[in-house]
């Protein structure tokens, strides 16, 4: 929960950000769209962030794919293997 209230609040522009003056409707306790899907990518970079073989945008999509009741966080982490580099042609 720490890690998603930190997201929301990167998420916002430092202009929104102010010290004590907040309110239930105030910017700074609102995203627009475009901080909404700033908060989202960043909460599926945490969330997937420990496991080395995913890459951020891996992270991202399974977040997102998790989010909407798609798969489950288990099938996200086994579906993204490490991808492996090419095999060096052996032939001359």
């Amino acid at each position: 929960m720490r890690q998603a209230k930190f997201a929301f609040i990167n998420s916002q522009s430092l202009d929104q950000q102010s010290v004590g003056s907040s309110t239930k409707m105030s910017e700074m306790s609102t995203l627009d769209f475009e901080e909404l899907l700033e908060c989202i990518a960043r909460c599926g970079v945490d969330k997937y962030k420990s496991v080395r073989e995913m890459s951020e945008a891996q992270g991202i999509k399974g977040f997102i794919e998790n989010l909407l009741g798609e798969v489950s966080e288990e099938h996200v982490m086994i579906s993204n293997p490490y991808p492996y580099p090419y095999p060096y042609p052996y032939s001359r």
